[in-house]
């Protein structure tokens, strides 16, 4: 019984491993100017936004148009384009693959 119980745990310790590094790896291969992580706060009065990067851990704080902070909810996990202007960024375009809503939704 004990054995069954040790499998089980390794079978899901496995799987968590393998699903996160998925998503952790992601953010490198998206390429130049495109991030993927979960949003951590919205502040829609500065139009502002942070998202905890999926690869480094890092909060990244981004300006982001009305019409695109419109799409996105605090832990929802999205891919952003943006573009770096000086001393901040910029997103151009959100993509939510999972929202807290459980539904996906396309740019």
């Amino acid at each position: 019984m004990k054995q069954i119980t040790t499998i089980k745990t390794g079978i899901v310790f496995l799987a968590v491993f393998v699903l996160g590094s998925t998503w952790a790896l992601a953010c490198s291969n998206l390429g130049p100017g495109k991030h993927m992580g979960v949003v951590l706060r919205l502040d829609p009065a500065k139009g502002t936004m942070a998202l905890m990067d999926a690869e480094t851990r890092e909060t990244l704080d981004f300006e982001i148009p009305e019409l695109l902070l419109e799409k996105i909810h605090v832990d929802d996990r999205i891919v952003i384009t943006f573009q770096k202007k000086k001393d901040h960024l910029l997103a151009k375009d959100v993509v939510v693959h999972t929202s807290e809503r459980g539904v996906t939704r396309g740019s």
